[in-house]
């Protein structure tokens, strides 16, 4: 199963649409849903409204435990820390850091890095690449690299960020940086299970801005563009019949 993470509902209503055969499992309690159908031949399982990387990381792992999941995707909004980023850029993710994590003082470990974890979590190589084809030459949709950093809230100013930034980076990163609440999360727990893991976003504010109605609209017209992207991709994983991660 290719498993799809929002953090929200509106983050997988397009994905809601494209599945066949739609199932309904709770996952751990009443408060998390698991929708499971098949798009193109493969079974693919949509999980929204875990908010927060801590439940995202416990939720996620059970549903790796309970089914065969084969690939992690973690999809929806973020905002972006500097205004190199426009509302509604498509933005692929290199690489995963948690934003408000500092064990610093435990000796041999980074900032943003949880102890025995890796600082941060690279997105996996081949799933990039075939994003990457998808949305040059399918889609001919225009896209950036970029990292994602995720808080365990809302992110709201840079101030959020402070323990993590420096003169205008995050971690060193100066260029297209967008923030979420349950990207790493994901990552975490994909790391765990040894499941290979890609983030894909799209920009909807500047951090030190509100969403207004005009952006949100704008919003949503280039998420069908990511959700058109993943289908792809799951279309391509399913044609290539190969072993994702390897």
């Amino acid at each position: 199963m290719i498993l799809i993470v929002g953090g929200t509902k509106d983050d997988i209503l397009f994905f809601e649409s494209k599945i066949r055969n739609k199932k309904h499992e709770t996952i751990l309690t009443d408060d998390f849903h698991l929708y499971i159908g098949n798009i193109f031949d493969q079974r693919v399982g949509l999980l929204c409204n875990v908010h927060s990387s801590y439940l995202t990381t416990l939720v996620v792992h059970e549903i790796i435990k309970k089914y065969h999941v084969i690939l992690v995707i973690n999809v929806g909004y973020a905002v972006s820390y500097l205004d190199n980023l426009k509302t509604g850029d498509i933005v692929l993710i290199r690489q995963t850091y948690f934003g408000d994590v500092n064990f610093t003082k435990m000796q041999h470990t980074m900032l943003a890095q949880i102890p025995s974890q890796p600082q941060f979590f690279a997105s996996d190589g081949y799933v990039t690449q075939l994003f990457s084809r998808v949305l040059d030459n399918i889609l001919k949709a225009h896209y950036v690299s970029g990292t994602l950093v995720s808080l365990n809230k809302v992110p709201e100013s840079k101030e959020d960020l402070r323990d993590i930034a420096f003169e205008n980076t995050v971690l060193g990163r100066s260029i297209n940086v967008v923030v979420d609440t349950e990207g790493a999360g994901c990552a975490l727990a994909a790391h765990i299970a040894n499941v290979p893991f890609v983030a894909i976003k799209v920009c909807e504010r500047q951090i030190t801005d509100r969403l207004t109605v005009a952006n949100y609209l704008k919003v949503l017209d280039k998420y069908s563009n990511l959700g058109k992207s993943v289908t792809s991709l799951i279309g391509e994983v399913s044609r290539n019949d190969v072993r994702i991660g390897k």
